[in-house]
Protein backbone atom coordinates (compact mmCIF):
# COMPACT_ATOMS: atom_id res chain seq x y z
CA UNK A 1 0.00 0.00 0.00
CA UNK A 2 1.10 3.14 -0.84
CA UNK A 3 1.73 6.25 1.63
CA UNK A 4 -0.86 9.33 1.45
CA UNK A 5 0.44 11.80 -0.67
CA UNK A 6 2.59 14.52 0.85
CA UNK A 7 1.91 17.98 1.17
CA UNK A 8 5.06 19.01 -0.86
CA UNK A 9 3.70 16.36 -2.98
CA UNK A 10 0.00 17.69 -3.13
CA UNK A 11 1.11 21.26 -4.00
CA UNK A 12 3.69 20.26 -6.97
CA UNK A 13 0.97 18.05 -8.30
CA UNK A 14 -1.31 20.98 -8.51
CA UNK A 15 1.22 23.87 -9.71
CA UNK A 16 1.42 21.09 -12.79
CA UNK A 17 -2.49 20.93 -13.37
CA UNK A 18 -2.40 24.87 -12.85
CA UNK A 19 0.16 25.49 -15.64
CA UNK A 20 -1.58 22.36 -17.92
CA UNK A 21 -5.06 24.42 -17.41
CA UNK A 22 -3.65 27.82 -18.00
CA UNK A 23 -2.18 25.97 -21.46
CA UNK A 24 -5.88 24.88 -22.03
CA UNK A 25 -3.52 22.02 -22.36
CA UNK A 26 -6.09 18.40 -22.61
CA UNK A 27 -3.93 15.72 -20.56
CA UNK A 28 -4.73 12.42 -18.21
CA UNK A 29 -2.22 11.83 -15.63
CA UNK A 30 -2.47 9.30 -12.91
CA UNK A 31 -0.70 9.61 -9.80
CA UNK A 32 1.28 6.95 -8.08
CA UNK A 33 -2.15 6.41 -5.87
CA UNK A 34 -4.27 5.45 -9.27
CA UNK A 35 -6.15 8.61 -9.04
CA UNK A 36 -6.55 10.16 -12.61
CA UNK A 37 -6.26 14.06 -13.47
CA UNK A 38 -7.08 15.62 -15.90
CA UNK A 39 -9.90 16.04 -19.12
CA UNK A 40 -8.76 13.31 -21.53
CA UNK A 41 -10.28 9.56 -21.12
CA UNK A 42 -7.77 6.95 -20.71
CA UNK A 43 -7.40 4.64 -23.37
CA UNK A 44 -7.40 1.15 -22.35
CA UNK A 45 -4.62 -1.13 -22.37
CA UNK A 46 -4.83 -3.11 -25.89
CA UNK A 47 -1.76 -5.64 -25.62
CA UNK A 48 -2.18 -8.68 -27.65
CA UNK A 49 -1.97 -11.80 -25.52
CA UNK A 50 1.03 -13.61 -26.38
CA UNK A 51 0.34 -16.78 -28.92
CA UNK A 52 3.40 -18.59 -26.70
CA UNK A 53 5.05 -17.81 -23.02
CA UNK A 54 7.62 -15.58 -23.68
CA UNK A 55 11.01 -16.94 -24.56
CA UNK A 56 9.27 -20.07 -26.05
CA UNK A 57 10.45 -20.10 -29.78
CA UNK A 58 13.65 -18.51 -28.92
CA UNK A 59 14.70 -21.34 -26.37
CA UNK A 60 12.88 -24.04 -29.08
CA UNK A 61 15.54 -22.60 -31.82
CA UNK A 62 18.48 -21.70 -29.85
CA UNK A 63 19.26 -25.62 -29.06
CA UNK A 64 19.57 -26.19 -32.86
CA UNK A 65 22.07 -23.50 -32.98
CA UNK A 66 24.72 -24.62 -30.18
CA UNK A 67 28.01 -25.64 -31.45
CA UNK A 68 27.71 -24.56 -34.93
CA UNK A 69 30.58 -23.61 -36.53
CA UNK A 70 30.59 -21.65 -40.14
CA UNK A 71 29.31 -23.93 -43.00
CA UNK A 72 27.34 -26.29 -40.71
CA UNK A 73 23.55 -26.84 -41.75
CA UNK A 74 20.63 -27.49 -39.26
CA UNK A 75 17.25 -28.71 -39.27
CA UNK A 76 14.87 -27.14 -37.07
CA UNK A 77 11.37 -28.89 -36.80
CA UNK A 78 8.21 -26.67 -37.10
CA UNK A 79 7.12 -28.77 -34.30
CA UNK A 80 3.89 -26.82 -33.03
CA UNK A 81 4.75 -23.42 -34.30
CA UNK A 82 4.24 -22.06 -38.09
CA UNK A 83 7.60 -22.00 -39.93
CA UNK A 84 7.56 -18.25 -40.61
CA UNK A 85 7.99 -18.31 -36.47
CA UNK A 86 10.38 -20.87 -36.65
CA UNK A 87 12.16 -18.68 -38.82
CA UNK A 88 12.30 -15.94 -37.73
CA UNK A 89 13.28 -16.71 -34.21
CA UNK A 90 15.92 -18.56 -35.27
CA UNK A 91 17.20 -15.77 -37.47
CA UNK A 92 17.02 -13.53 -35.00
CA UNK A 93 18.60 -15.71 -32.57
CA UNK A 94 21.67 -16.06 -34.61
CA UNK A 95 21.92 -12.49 -34.91
CA UNK A 96 22.49 -12.65 -31.37
CA UNK A 97 24.59 -15.37 -31.25
CA UNK A 98 26.98 -13.93 -34.15
CA UNK A 99 25.62 -10.81 -36.06
CA UNK A 100 23.56 -9.54 -39.03
CA UNK A 101 23.69 -11.67 -41.59
CA UNK A 102 25.49 -15.05 -39.62
CA UNK A 103 22.92 -17.03 -41.32
CA UNK A 104 20.78 -18.26 -44.10
CA UNK A 105 17.48 -20.20 -44.17
CA UNK A 106 15.02 -22.22 -46.50
CA UNK A 107 11.62 -23.46 -45.76
CA UNK A 108 11.38 -27.09 -46.43
CA UNK A 109 8.05 -28.15 -46.23
CA UNK A 110 8.63 -31.70 -47.47
CA UNK A 111 10.60 -32.16 -44.25
CA UNK A 112 8.29 -29.84 -42.15
CA UNK A 113 11.57 -28.05 -40.85
CA UNK A 114 13.88 -24.70 -41.60
CA UNK A 115 16.94 -25.42 -42.93
CA UNK A 116 19.75 -22.44 -41.47
CA UNK A 117 23.16 -22.36 -42.34
CA UNK A 118 25.97 -20.79 -40.70
CA UNK A 119 27.67 -18.43 -43.03
CA UNK A 120 29.61 -15.97 -40.62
Amino acid sequence: MKTPMSQVQEQALKRVFAVLNSLKCEYAIVDPWGNKHGNLELAEDQKTPRKYPHGERSNFVKQFLEDMAIGDVVEIPFDKYEPIEVQTSAISAAHKIWGAGSVTTATVKSKNAIELMRVL
